[in-house]
């Protein structure tokens, strides 16, 4: 099947038409066109217009233009009113055609993009949580036109959209029809004929209320047997009214409705005068019950609590992060121990919170590495030790000093050497280059409060060009280098000046491409040229050494007197370059602006 292609108006009128640009601009356009170009040769604008005469009436339009009349005309109304069979014929003539070329065009009917979203379900934890059981999602859409929300009974949708940036609003249904949890995310890029996949973390909902529901069971067989029960809520005694205690069937059960937001649990069993003691995280989210069942055993009584486990270290920001499993339901509390030689151990701190998982250990010492361990305990004792962990935190240190070149009246290149980190690869560290003119920023802080900084924090960054600077100063510099906990270390602060000007440079200005076109002026004088030319520069007498200098940027291996400037790579508009060249120690420069034209 041979393809005809479209003509360019044709191209035109359907990208128009996807953009929903009024449609009596396509039958006035295409209405001149056939008349100007006859009906053999203008059969694409036929085609185009039969495809809007199927969006607007199928029985007349298309085949009004395809004679030339006037739709607008009286004429152009009777033919309205013309029965099928008029388009019959007109797809008659169109098969005459057809016997010369085979046409297969295919028109889009509006510049739309795919959007795969993914959902992702709320997650539970050691906290006691909702059970949240997701059966249904509504999407929402918010763009460039007005799109119906769709539902999904899955954890995926695919839905068309119109070409533009899209806010998409999820929400969370469970069985009865409730919205228990929520996502969005928002500039969603919805590119025409692309196809794009997003996903869409759930939360549940802290709006509204919920509800708890905690049980608590102990075994049978205790002796002496619990004799009282009392639950406290954020420190505050819970009402006779939420509870159930059962001091035979051994159990109590704590209801109550509660807005969404955390809570603190203690659960207190007094047994002969000793108190065990239950403490929970809740959590309450709106139109969901937060339920847990604990059931504590024999050796919950009787014994210190289970110690922790799987106690892990890593660095923080002038800190060592701690972090370990809880293994009991009954502790009041941790208390952590540190050694610096593995020996002798001292507690420091022994007041972390019931159903911690983790302690900032701020009194570590910079470049000291510790031993840690930790213990649960309570009314009956301390648990045994968890696993010893060792860790230290440090900043990164410097790699040697920083070195210059590329020294000019207004620029310097200030490079330096990969520095490295006690716990993570260099390739992870950042650096941030900081300069000032005057002599105050010699630190971390100073650098920080009063410097210039050249550039963001960058990875894998080992020099970097300043530009701009003023002839003959003195600049400083300090580079700082930061690892991902943020820790910073600081290279030596380095002076360099830049240089003072001598004298110019004498030139010569050559266009050697195009060279059967006249050099023209812009308005200001400056030279214009072709952006597909070759401009050559050449200096007129001999120095040491060049350098030449394009939009403030040092041209690489640009190094001799002469220089052939391929103009096809640069912007339209004004561009400058410099010169700069040496000779007995001394600097000389020469400054040109051109523009670059077509």
């Amino acid at each position: 099947m041979v393809s005809a292609p479209l003509s360019p108006r044709v191209e035109q009128g359907l990208h128009c038409l996807a953009l929903e640009r009024d449609i009596t601009f396509f039958t006035t356009y295409y209405n001149s066109a056939l008349h100007k170009k006859g009906f053999w040769s203008s059969i694409d604008s036929y085609l185009f217009l039969l495809y809007i005469d199927l969006l607007k009436d199928p029985t007349w339009y298309a085949y009004c233009i395809l004679l030339g009349d006037d739709v607008s005309s009286p004429e152009g109304e009777s033919m309205k009113r013309k029965s099928v069979a008029s388009i019959l014929s007109l797809g008659f003539l169109f098969l005459i055609a057809g016997g010369l070329v085979s046409c297969d065009l295919r028109f889009p009917s509006r510049a739309t993009g795919r959007l795969s979203i993914s959902f992702e379900s709320p997650q539970t934890s050691r906290t006691i949580l909702p059970r949240v059981e997701v059966n249904s999602y509504i999407i929402h859409f918010e763009g460039p036109t007005t799109q119906e929300s769709v539902s999904s009974q899955g954890g995926t949708a695919t839905v068309d959209l119109m070409a533009g940036s899209w806010n998409i609003q999820v929400d969370g249904l469970d069985a009865g029809g409730l919205v228990i949890a929520e996502g969005r995310v928002d500039d969603v890029s919805v590119v025409a004929g692309g196809s794009e996949t997003i996903s869409i973390a759930l939360s549940t909902l802290t709006t509204g209320s919920g509800s708890a529901d905690i049980s608590l069971t102990w075994p049978e067989g205790l002796f002496p047997s619990v004799d009282g029960c009392k639950i406290f809520k954020d420190g505050n005694e819970c009402s006779a009214d939420y509870l159930e205690i059962d001091l035979v069937a051994r159990r109590l059960r704590y209801r109550e409705e509660l807005d969404s937001g955390s809570y603190g649990i203690r659960i207190a069993l007094a047994r002969a005068g000793t108190e065990i003691t239950v403490y929970e995280a809740l959590h309450i989210y709106g139109n969901l019950c937060s339920q847990a069942l604990i059931e504590l055993e024999i050796e919950d009584f009787n014994q210190p609590p289970a110690a922790p486990s799987g106690l892990m270290l890593s660095e923080g920001l002038g800190s060592i992060l701690l972090s370990w499993t809880d293994n009991s339901r009954v502790e009041n509390g941790f208390s952590v121990e540190r050694s610096a030689n593995g020996l002798t151990w001292t507690t420091i701190a022994d007041d972390i919170l019931p159903n911690a998982g983790s302690y900032t250990d701020s009194s570590a010492a910079i470049g000291t590495e510790y031993s840690y361990r930790l213990k649960a305990f309570n009314a009956l004792g301390h648990s045994q030790a968890s696993n010893i962990a060792s860790a230290s935190w440090a900043a990164p240190t410097p790699g040697g000093t920083l070195s210059f070149s590329n020294i000019g009246t207004a620029q310097i290149s200030v490079s330096w050497i990969m520095a490295n980190d006690n716990n993570e690869p260099s390739s992870a560290l950042e650096f941030r280059l900081y300069y000032s003119n005057l002599n105050n920023i010699g630190t971390q802080a100073l650098a920080q409060a009063n410097g210039i900084a050249v550039m963001d924090w960058t990875a894998q960054s080992l020099s970097q060009t300043i530009s701009g600077l003023a002839s003959g100063v003195n600049y400083h510099f300090m580079l700082l280098v930061r690892d991902s906990a943020g820790n910073i270390g600081q290279y030596e602060q380095a002076t360099q000046a830049t240089l003072i000007a001598q004298g110019s440079v004498n030139i010569a200005i050559t266009v050697l491409s195009p060279i059967d076109e006249p050099l023209s002026f812009n308005e200001d004088g400056d030279p214009i040229i072709d952006q597909e030319g070759i401009l050559q520069i050449s200096v007129n007498e001999t120095f040491d050494s060049y350098q030449w200098v394009l939009d403030s940027g040092l041209i690489p291996g640009a190094i001799g007197g002469t220089l052939s400037l391929n103009c096809s790579p640069l912007s339209l508009g004004v561009h400058h370059l410099a010169i700069y060249a040496r000779k007995n120690g001394l600097l000389y420069s020469s400054r040109f602006r051109f523009s670059v034209g077509n």
